[in-house]
């Protein structure tokens, strides 16, 4: 059997899963998104209730029928739109290259990990936490806000202790590059700059005097967990900020467990929001409690390779059938 990937040419781990899959005696595909539209062709042609999709593989058209698995890893179109076209008309092209290959996958009547309007629908924050409690998991005050008063106040509910962040993540041009908007502590000086919400909303939540980080990704029904021993505060609130200084923090990361019932209510989680595969993050406090924080249809997975989560191996089984998929035709939310 073939499985497509949508993925671009920088994304690392569609070669180790190509490389699993072909163990597996199948083909992965790949479309890279970063050389599309100008490669691959691909088609999608409807006649009523039929439905045929096909994609260009070394001049030889290749349908996408109902045995052939899509993974949907990583989107980064627009680098390969023609420069002489206007400004107006790149983004045009690269809205329409989006649709295109949302609609390729979305429409797909085989397996897709994962559909691109659920994951769309699913990365909401606010939607996994009502559903994330629900399910059984501890989820945190959480507040959403654009008004500075409502967040003053919670930072006084919670006695000062409170960290910021994005519903999403994102990087700002800066004068010394580009950098991404991380997790910070709410400090009392930075009252009066919270008058900036009525420009741009943020979440709020009490801050977590973390013991150990959980990276718990799923793929199907397989639950596999790494974690990260905070010492002494040296990661902050964002490890991954730590990182940047630090590029040793990724391999402090270790294969862990984590108690059945959670691993049973994270699997819940996913079928309520109809994924067949996610990256959760949870932190362990002081006094040992377990608080989801959220999970990434998307998420990345690289560095739990040093872990030794067998990650690679759990994508190649899902997407060539050797273990069965969530059915994940809607999310329950």
């Amino acid at each position: 059997m073939d499985v497509l990937a949508v993925t671009h040419t920088q994304e690392p781990s569609a070669a180790w899963v190509a490389q699993a899959i072909a163990k597996r005696g199948h083909r992965l595909i790949r479309l890279d998104t970063d050389l599309f539209p100008n490669a691959p062709m691909v088609r999608r042609t409807q006649r009523g209730t039929e439905l045929r999709s096909a994609i260009q593989v070394d001049g030889l058209w290749v349908p996408l029928d109902a045995s052939t698995s899509i993974w949907w890893r990583r989107v980064n179109l627009s680098s390969k739109v023609d420069p002489s076209m206007g400004a107006d008309a790149q983004g045009a092209a690269v809205e329409e290259s989006r649709i295109t290959l949302r609609g390729l996958a979305s429409a797909h009547t085989g397996l897709v990990v994962d559909r691109p309007h659920h994951i769309r629908l699913v990365g909401d924050k606010a939607l996994q936490l009502g559903i994330a409690a629900q399910v059984g998991l501890d989820v945190l005050p959480t507040l959403v806000t654009n008004d500075p008063e409502s967040a003053r106040a919670f930072f006084h509910e919670h006695n000062g202790q409170v960290i910021t962040k994005m519903e999403h993540a994102f990087a700002l041009k800066m004068e010394d590059g580009t950098g991404a908007v991380h997790t910070s502590v709410v400090k009392e000086e930075d009252l009066d700059a919270l008058d900036g919400l009525t420009a741009c909303p943020m979440i709020f939540q009490p801050r977590v005097h973390t013991r150990r980080e959980y990276r718990i990704t799923i793929v199907g029904q397989q639950v596999m967990v790494g974690a990260l021993d905070y010492k002494s505060g040296e990661y902050g609130t964002d490890w991954r900020l730590a990182s940047l200084r630090d590029k040793g923090v990724v391999h402090a990361w270790k294969k862990a467990s984590l108690p059945d019932a959670v691993c049973q209510a994270m699997l819940r989680l996913m079928d309520r929001l109809g994924l067949n595969y996610g990256a959760a993050d949870i932190l362990e406090d002081e006094a040992g409690r377990l608080w989801f924080l959220e999970v990434n249809p998307a998420g990345e997975w690289a560095w739990m390779n040093h872990a030794g989560l067998p990650i690679v191996d759990a994508l190649a089984d899902l997407l060539t059938g050797a273990v069965p998929a969530r059915d994940c035709v809607v999310p329950r939310v």
